[in-house]
């Protein structure tokens, strides 16, 4: 098992929101995030760990609570990691028993939908895994970008050469494997398991990002104790676009919500 590098904001003495981060991303992308939540809620640790490479995530992330001495956390997801932590949060409800899923879903329900997106994250993959000089990931990067999934009112030509440049970092061939791992087509859908969990759930998308919108919508309407708050003039990338209303929403979720955290030797 991979050891999890994570990143920390806040006491370590304190509950923790345990943050995870999308495709092609890492622990830093919550950094905005974590100073904005710092502070408008001082409650909480914010802990964002690199993905580790491995299809179920579950145990690392509960070998990280294991090594930080925390019994329980909430797990918050982001697009890729709402997916991975809505998996982690059905599985592990005693130990993350409250989830944040951000421009996220539950998966894909059709079987033969599944296996269309398997098939063009195959060829995705494998236009990564050739990419072999600076210049052609820089114009994968750019291409990323103008995906319409990420279409928003609240994009800028800054954010663009911010997050090209931030993503210029990763490598290829990982998110080839990160893609063979966990695209949407080869992970389960969780849909079927939504009405069981019984957990606090809060959803959240941008008011622009059409389809996320509804799904978070329909996810809560799956779910026995599920909210969903939509953040105005934004898209899919919340953490880029609105970090501080991201945080607001999370704050004040939390703070409607016996949550029952303790950050060493307690729990629910």
């Amino acid at each position: 098992m991979a050891v999890v590098r994570f990143l920390r904001w806040g006491s370590e003495k304190k509950p923790a929101i345990l943050c995870l981060h999308g495709f092609m991303g890492c622990a830093r992308d919550w950094e905005s995030f974590s100073d904005a939540f710092q502070r408008t809620n001082s409650e909480f640790q914010v802990i964002a760990p690199d993905l580790p490479p491995e299809k179920d995530i579950s145990t690392s992330l509960i070998s990280l609570l294991d090594s930080e001495g925390l019994v329980s956390a909430v797990l918050v997801g982001y697009s890729l990691g709402g997916r991975l932590g809505l998996h982690s949060a059905i599985q592990n409800g005693t130990r993350f028993p409250i989830f944040v899923g951000i421009s996220t879903t539950a998966g894909i329900e059709v079987a033969a939908e599944r296996a269309r997106r398997a098939e063009r994250d195959q060829a995705l993959a494998a236009r990564l895994s050739a990419i072999k000089a600076p210049e052609e990931f820089r114009l994968f990067l750019e291409e990323w970008w103008e995906l319409p999934v990420f279409s928003s009112p609240n994009r800028s030509s800054p954010s663009k050469s911010e997050f090209i440049q931030s993503r210029l970092q990763c490598d290829p061939d990982r998110l080839a494997q990160d893609l063979e791992r966990w695209s949407p087509g080869s992970l389960p859908s969780l849909w079927s398991k939504l009405s069981a969990h019984k957990k606090p759930v809060l959803y959240i998308a941008g008011e622009a990002d059409f389809s996320y919108t509804a799904l978070a919508k329909k996810m809560a309407a799956s779910s026995p104790n599920a909210k969903v708050e939509i953040i105005e003039s934004a898209g899919h990338q919340l953490l880029i676009e609105k970090p501080l209303e991201t945080a607001l929403c999370i704050s004040k979720f939390l703070s409607q919500t016996d949550h029952g955290l303790s950050p060493r030797g307690g729990g629910l």
